[in-house]
């Protein structure tokens, strides 16, 4: 019995977290209101073939983990400069990873620059994606 338990702890210690467990836990840290979103986010990531921590990162960035954004948009991706209104907050995660997908250069740096071209933007989400 104590040698199963010794192995399911160390199997736990070295079990690899799933993508929406990292952006949950992230999201927990920060104490981010958009937290029950984490596994939409990687959903959406798969389904448009981007980098799952994308998304979250520019969320981050944008309103601070859905802290600040203007909350009747549900815009907390900063989409349109934060003016575009969403019908849910699902509506905005999947709209910002379609339109990336379909429309923008392929790569995260590319997206980045192309989402917001200011040098310092794709810095500073660059550094959020690898805290992840």
């Amino acid at each position: 019995m104590r040698l199963l338990i010794v192995f399911l702890f160390v199997s736990c210690l070295f079990s690899e977290v799933s993508p929406a467990g990292k952006v949950r836990s992230k999201f927990e840290t920060l104490k981010c209101p958009i937290t029950q979103k984490a596994e939409f986010f990687v959903e959406m990531s798969d389904k448009y073939d981007l980098d799952y921590r994308l998304l979250p990162a520019i969320a981050i960035i944008e309103s601070s983990c859905g802290k600040n954004y203007i909350k009747s948009t549900n815009n907390f991706l900063g989409w349109g400069s934060g003016k575009i209104k969403f019908r849910s907050q699902e509506e905005c995660i999947e709209t910002v990873a379609k339109y990336i997908s379909e429309r923008y250069p392929k790569g995260t740096t590319a997206i980045l620059k192309k989402f917001n071209p200011r040098p310092e933007y794709t810095t500073k989400v660059d550094k959020v994606m690898k805290s992840f």
